[in-house]
């Protein structure tokens, strides 16, 4: 379900613009996200050169969306937000072989939905990090969206450790405090980012936000 290239919309929810204090925050966000593949393919280099070529070529695709954006901070369906996710999980998945199971499942009805562009991706990247399976290495991710009323619902859930894991534990890294600093500039108080305990082991993160109609403008051929 790869949606064609597409440019999102500048807009924000009622006021047809991004929030000025947005936009810094989304290049930070292309800076760390950049600085983070080059820390995996530096890892590899030495002793698996073939995956570390295949890692920065997966995330060419990524960074090329990420770049076209850089200064115009600006909103996008989810259904282009789940490319770039996608985009993200293939570059672990080269990372990790056959350490990795993802699994996705949204709503029919939310694909259309407006949200601020890579709100997702320190999201589920928290996951990748914090949510391998202490005993075996293996990682597990789910990852979904759906509609409750007037809210539009972003979750990851991975079966690591969970929440209390001491020093670095996941919640509190740059990507989440950039994410929750987006939010608030968007929508307020309206919108939040919370991890919690999932159930049967490992951590839920949810982000809300207000549900908002598909932008106006061109139509589109959806994924």
């Amino acid at each position: 379900m790869t949606p064609p290239d597409e440019a999102p919309r500048a807009g924000a929810p009622g006021t047809g613009s991004e929030p000025s204090e947005a936009v810094p925050l989304v290049t930070q966000l292309q800076a760390h996200f950049l600085l983070n593949v080059l820390n995996d393919a530096a890892e590899l280099v030495h002793v698996d050169p073939d995956a570390a070529d295949d890692v920065i070529t997966a995330a060419g695709e990524f960074l090329r969306a990420a770049l076209l954006h850089t200064g115009r901070a600006v909103l996008g369906p989810l259904r282009q937000e789940l490319h770039f996710m996608r985009s993200y999980v293939g570059i672990q998945a080269v990372r990790r072989r056959d350490r990795l199971t993802t699994s996705c499942h949204f709503a029919p009805d939310v694909l259309e939905a407006v949200v601020p562009i890579f709100i997702w991706q320190p999201v589920v990247e928290n996951a990748f990090r914090h949510g391998a399976d202490p005993a075996t290495g293996r990682v597990d991710i789910e990852i979904g969206a759906r509609r409750e009323g007037e809210e539009l619902v972003l979750w990851v859930r991975d079966r690591g450790r969970g929440l209390d894991v001491g020093a670095g534990k996941p919640g509190h890294g740059v990507g989440l405090a950039n994410t929750r600093a987006r939010l608030a500039a968007h929508y307020g108080t309206r919108a939040s980012l919370r991890l919690h305990p999932a159930h049967g082991g490992g951590t839920l993160a949810e982000i809300r936000l207000p549900y908002s109609a598909p932008l106006p403008g061109p139509e589109t051929t959806g994924p």
